[in-house]
């Protein structure tokens, strides 16, 4: 996962524990929400700091959705 400054310089990258299919969705406060081939779903602070990664019961290929109140929603293969 990158994160690309305006002017093209890497802002940080983090490296997932497998490939990452989704599209990523940011909160309000910068949060990073991305799913991961690995069956996990990612929460990277804007800084880059991995801040916690939730374990599904399968690949996780869609992109998350933040809810108003932060909630973070995503599907998985696990149905």
């Amino acid at each position: 996962m990158y994160a690309v400054l305006p002017d093209g310089r890497l802002r940080w990258k983090v490296q997932t524990a497998a490939p990452v299919a989704s599209s990523p969705a940011i909160a309000a406060d910068g949060t990073v929400y991305v799913g991961s081939d690995d069956g996990s779903v990612w929460s990277i602070g804007a800084g880059g700091d991995v801040r916690w990664t939730y374990k599904t019961g399968g690949t996780v290929f869609s992109s998350p959705a933040v809810g108003s109140d932060g909630t973070v929603y995503v599907g998985s293969a696990d149905g």
